[in-house]
């Protein structure tokens, strides 16, 4: 392959393509563009294997046709150093000499037969048409709420949805919500809605420089692909589809907001950021009190200091009220509201409260579940897994049971501090009987020789059945003992059950083994 090219078209194409490509990865060839001269254009390809990019070069002279599998980063660097209009690239035997006027590169190269397949389009394959001004004002209306590596897969890109001529993007990262319309100028036999990933609608934002381009969208069952532009060279980017369910975002829009107010979006915005200079991770929030006329921004950081900044409504209708927001969320909205002027509508300050829901899960609003912090209960991370896990199989319509006394709670202190079940303390106030166990870690061979034998671990078992009721235990690691214990009450274990378990030796746990024992005041290295 020999062809020389515009330096700057070439940078152009690279520095898009680039942002495809993966830093890092087991496999060298995804770290590399394919350069592909055919039929008088160059193509420059990329892909991470869940987005691929394909994109022609503009003023090309192919001298012989060819392709190549050049590492991306390195090909970046050398054609951005360039000072020259145009470069010459010659590739033999996957070896890229690049040259300039006073300079003259050799980077090392792969097989190109090795790179995968990136999707093109072909004609007649489009689901709908849009144009690239509308397509970019509902990305940037919506992309900047999406979740980031969230364990809620799902809300890690944005929801599209199409209904006859009529567009809707919606994202979220379960702090906030945002909701952006449009229109396509096709329509198809069938409705549809699909999750892009944020990645991917990045890149697409990048080809979309002409807002008039036309922008052709298919849909398969788990990819869509986007072609901007007509002719030979438009770039075609492919992803796959973000799998799962996308929440049902409807229920959580307000539709009783009583006050409205219309504000300058730049006035406000920077008084927003003016507010917020004096915030900081432990207090980051801006209170905004609105009322007739005027609406007064404060914030206040412990050693930092106060702000107070007053700024003019529009028009205001409703009652005063007084409402805390994160500084962020707002600025990023106002910067994407694309209007002189923005509406804000409430309805009263967010009180902290417990959503209280059945014995399913289930809140007073159909098709709505909350488990974990928002419910009654302990508000620890393994609790609402097993909420969650549960509320789920109960929707699957599955026998499923969650056995609160047996739920572990661990303060991760110096020593740490674990317990899971009733303290003695409520078991008295139950008028519970009750034996007591205790074992402490200076008799624990274990804990002796690593040096940490600060502690113990007392057992709690009803007086009559000898059934473990409690378990406490500070010390060395608890947060890992404890599972033990957990385990032993959620099957009903009594502490002779566990007195009669035979543990390793020299382990920590030993220390269970003595506690449970001592139950019956027969520990064996007390």
């Amino acid at each position: 392959m020999k062809l020389v090219c515009s330096r700057d078209a070439l940078a152009e194409a690279l520095a898009i393509a680039g942002s495809v490509v993966v830093s890092r990865t087991p496999a060298p060839v995804l770290t590399c563009l394919k350069l592909e001269a055919r039929d008088g254009l160059l193509t420059v390809s990329a892909t991470d294997t869940e987005i691929g990019l394909v994109l022609g070069v503009a003023e090309v002279d192919i001298r012989e046709e060819g392709s190549a599998l050049i590492p991306a980063d390195k090909l970046n660097q050398i054609v951005r150093a360039s000072g020259d209009d145009a470069l010459t690239i010659e590739v033999q035997k996957h070896v890229a000499n690049i040259r300039g006027k006073d300079s003259k590169f050799k980077v090392f190269g792969f097989d190109p037969e090795e790179f995968p397949g990136v999707p093109t389009f072909e004609e007649g394959e489009a689901e709908f048409d849009s144009n690239a001004g509308s397509l970019r004002r509902l990305i940037g209306r919506t992309v900047f709420a999406t979740a980031v590596e969230n364990s809620r897969y799902a809300i890690n890109g944005v929801l599209l949805e199409r209904t006859g001529r009529h567009l809707r993007m919606v994202a979220t990262d379960g702090r906030r919500l945002a909701v952006a319309r449009g229109e396509c100028s096709t329509t198809a036999e069938e409705d549809g809605s699909s999750i892009i990933p944020t990645k991917a609608l990045n890149v697409l934002n990048r080809l979309m420089s002409n807002p008039e381009e036309p922008v052709r969208v298919r849909r398969d069952r788990n990819q869509i692909l986007f072609q901007v532009g007509d002719g030979p060279g438009a770039p075609v980017l492919s992803s796959n589809l973000v799998e799962g369910s996308f929440p049902p975002f409807e229920d959580v829009i307000p539709k009783d907001q009583d006050k409205r107010v219309q504000f300058d979006a730049g006035e406000l915005s920077s008084a927003v950021r003016r507010a917020a200079l004096l915030t900081n991770e432990e207090s980051k929030g801006v209170r905004l009190a609105f009322e007739s006329g005027s609406l007064t921004l404060s914030s206040r950081a412990p050693e930092m200091g106060e702000a107070e900044i007053k700024i003019e409504t529009l028009d205001y209708q409703g009652d005063p009220i007084e409402i805390g927001f994160n500084p962020a969320y707002i600025t990023e909205a106002l910067k994407h509201a694309d209007s002189p002027t923005v509406m804000i509508e409430l309805k009263a300050p967010n009180k902290p409260g417990v959503i209280k829901v059945d014995g399913n899960f289930k809140t007073n609003v159909d098709g709505i579940y909350a488990i974990g912090d928002v419910i009654p209960g302990p508000m620890l991370a393994h609790k609402a897994e097993e909420e969650g896990i549960a509320c789920v199989e109960r929707l699957a319509g599955q026998a499923t049971h969650i056995n609160y006394d047996a739920i572990p709670s661990v303060v991760y202190t110096w020593p740490e501090a674990a317990s899971v079940g009733k303290t003695e303390e409520q078991l008295k106030d139950a008028g519970i009987a009750y034996n007591k166990g205790n074992f402490p870690f200076m008799a624990n061979s274990r804990a002796r020789a690593n040096g940490d034998a600060e502690g113990f671990v007392k057992i709690l078992a009803d007086a009559a059945t000898d059934e473990v009721l409690g378990v406490h235990i500070i010390g060395p690691d608890a947060g890992t003992m404890i599972a033990e214990l957990a385990l032993a009450m959620e099957f009903g274990a009594s502490s002779e059950d566990i007195a009669r378990t035979c543990h390793a030796h020299p382990t920590l746990n030993e220390a269970v083994k003595e506690a449970a024992l001592a139950v019956e005041g027969a520990p064996i290295h007390m």
